[in-house]
């Protein structure tokens, strides 16, 4: 009975371990980084791409294709799966946009164009609006944001128009 008992405790561990082999995306494979390319209208998923002088090895990217040429973005590593992250892209013609609440409360400040900005968020419905300073320019109906998930809000055009996007990867 005792040798029962030894063996599945030093089992366990084991068994637990490959309990959590789903709920991780995979790390990019070695010698290589994650890249999705996103435009205007669309978003790609990530994929494994070789290391080299533009990707570093084990981080995230977009490639953003814009009128004027492409635009490397790293992403944000995720560290805490208990939040959902909330990327905003400023692929506008606008120097500086801020992605708040409907109502005005400041969620990611300040985003230049071609570039972006990121934040960690409790699991929840709301909606969005882009604007830029104090001036709302577009309304966001509410997204249901869950724990463990991306979402991308691109704005786009002339700022007054925008994109919701659920990304199919969290980086780690």
């Amino acid at each position: 009975m005792r040798i029962l008992i030894a063996l599945c405790v030093l089992l366990m561990p084991v068994s637990a371990a490959a309990n959590d082999e789903g709920l991780y995306d995979p790390l990019p494979p070695a010698g290589s980084a994650f890249v999705r390319t996103m435009s205007d209208r669309w978003l790609k998923a990530y994929r494994p791409q070789a290391a080299d002088e533009t990707f570093e090895e084990g981080e995230f990217y977009t490639v953003v294709e814009t009128p004027t040429g492409d635009k490397i973005l790293k992403d944000p590593k995720v560290e805490d799966r208990s939040k959902a992250v909330l990327v905003f892209y400023n692929v506008s013609d606008r120097p500086e946009l801020s992605l708040k609440t409907v109502d005005g409360v400041v969620v990611i400040e300040n985003v230049g164009i071609g570039a972006h900005g990121w934040r960690a968020v409790n699991g929840v419905k709301i909606a969005f609006a882009i604007y830029d300073g104090d001036t709302k320019l577009k309304d966001i109906p509410a997204q249901a944001l869950q724990r463990g998930q991306a979402y991308t809000v691109m704005a786009l055009g002339d700022g007054t128009d925008a994109n919701f996007l659920k990304s199919e990867t969290l980086p780690r």
